[in-house]
């Protein structure tokens, strides 16, 4: 039975081939949050959610099930 200290391990974790998007992601993510303070804003009106994110998700989930397929 394996340990969790040898079946984790940081050289693993970065060979993965989800390790640089992931960075990236943090970065971009970082950079709108430094550059763009409104960006991570959310506000309700009229029942519905408002924002960036809302806007990314929503416009970027037919590609996002296109790549699924």
């Amino acid at each position: 039975m394996k340990t969790l200290r040898s079946s984790f391990s940081i050289r693993r974790v970065t060979e993965s081939r989800l390790f640089f998007p992931f960075v990236v992601l943090a970065f971009i993510l970082l950079f709108d949050l430094i550059a763009v303070p409104e960006f991570f804003q959310l506000e309700i009106k009229q029942g519905h959610l408002y924002g960036s994110l809302v806007d990314i998700l929503r416009n970027g989930s037919c590609v996002m099930l296109l790549v699924l397929v």
